[in-house]
């Protein structure tokens, strides 16, 4: 059988001329593909070192120089007051108003709980799942809830971004709690049943030939400069439709000047479900990009479907979920201007030569109600290390 095959394989014109490519590797030659250093891995607790849980207050960390940094999650538990208290799905997100990377108490990188939002949908249905499990299910009647939050700031996403505190000078993480509204229609949980709020650190320490060869390699000159991205986000825009209204709209005029990567547009109603108690996201049905008097793109809701683009061809969504479940984080409208991976810089553009650049946002709504809509964007930033301090800095944004 296998010399039939051979033989019309050779009487083809497209094999013969994909054998005569330089492309062409036959994969039964033997190499070795890239191979990573072996190393050691340390999983370590931290401890607030100052600060306070509570409303509208601040928890910080001073985070231990034991390596590289490669992977941080946030946990915490929540201690209600009877046994059948429940807690609703995204509560994470009304409960936390921001992360900060602070290096020597000066801010290079923050994560709202908006960004957060656009982190995880961004993700991969199996990426997800694993988050959506630890962190954003509703949660049924107990005595207590854990929490376990990833903290995935854009440095981690790559592997040759990783923040080597080691090296570096003194990295914190600082947690601000939101503020409790005191209206009837509050859509915060009070922090105060908060307990047990600690970080959990991944560190990677290669051996001392290995570690000196890459400080040789990285630190030869005055100043390591490292691109990566960081997220931005514009003023909350609120809309109250009148009644009979069907059709939610509005115009955010974008104030960034940032070379923006993607787009991320998400819309709630101002007040929590009254039977989940959860603020799910809203599904939209227009994203309209214009600038410089050009209309950029116009996606619909079956546009949006497939707006994450990979690199293989194909598009990728998590899961929508039902209102009673899950906030609904595959509803947020995203406008990709590169491909969806968190590897490479795929594109940009930069916002400071579009003239007036603005988004028109459409979503399906009801009549007399308020709604919250937020524009994040993931925009790049390039991040320089002194080779002589190990001072850590945003270095340049645009």
């Amino acid at each position: 059988m296998s010399s039939i095959m051979l033989s019309s394989n050779a009487n083809s014109a497209m094999i013969q001329t994909i054998s005569a490519s330089d492309s062409m590797k036959n994969p039964n030659i033997y190499s070795t593909e890239t191979v990573f250093p072996a190393h050691a891995l340390t999983w370590v607790k931290c401890d607030a070192s100052s600060g306070s849980i509570g409303n509208g207050s601040q928890l910080n960390f001073q985070l231990q120089k034991y390596g590289i940094i490669s992977q941080m999650l946030l946990t915490y538990t929540k201690k209600m007051s009877g046994a059948g208290a429940a807690l609703p799905a995204g509560d994470i997100f009304r409960t936390i108003r921001q992360v900060e990377l602070l290096a020597s108490s000066k801010t290079v990188s923050i994560l709202t709980a908006e960004d957060l939002m656009a982190q995880f949908s961004d993700c991969s249905q199996s990426e997800f799942n694993v988050v959506k499990k630890t962190a954003l299910e509703a949660r049924t009647a107990a005595t207590e809830h854990k929490y376990v939050i990833p903290l995935c700031f854009p440095q981690f996403e790559q592997i040759n971004t990783q923040c080597d505190s080691s090296f570096l000078e003194p990295l914190q993480v600082r947690i601000t709690f939101q503020t409790v509204k005191s209206s009837g229609a509050d859509t915060i949980y009070d922090t105060t049943p908060i307990v047990d709020c600690q970080l959990k650190m991944r560190y990677k320490n290669y051996s001392e030939q290995d570690t000196a060869a890459m400080i040789s390699a990285n630190f030869s000159s005055p100043q390591l400069n490292q691109l990566s991205s960081r997220f931005y986000d514009e003023a909350k825009v609120e809309v109250t439709t009148l009644a009979g209204a069907t059709v939610g709209k509005v115009d955010v005029d974008l104030k960034n000047t940032e070379c923006v990567e993607s787009f991320y547009v998400i819309v709630r109603a101002k007040t929590a479900d009254t039977a989940t108690g959860a603020v799910a996201c809203l599904p939209i049905s227009l994203l309209k990009f214009t600038g410089s008097g050009q209309e950029i793109c116009e996606l619909d809701t079956v546009d949006l479907q497939f707006a994450r683009l990979g690199m293989n061809g194909w598009s990728e969504q998590v899961d929508a979920e039902t209102a009673a479940s899950g906030v609904n984080l595959g509803r947020i409208g995203k406008i990709q201007l590169g491909l969806n991976t968190k590897q490479k810089a795929t594109n940009s553009l930069s916002l400071r030569e579009v003239n007036a650049p603005r988004i028109r946002v459409e979503w399906v709504a009801t009549a007399e109600t308020t709604y919250e809509v937020t524009v994040v964007q993931k925009v790049l930033a390039i991040f320089a290390t002194s080779s002589a301090s190990g001072r850590y800095s945003l270095a340049l944004s645009n």
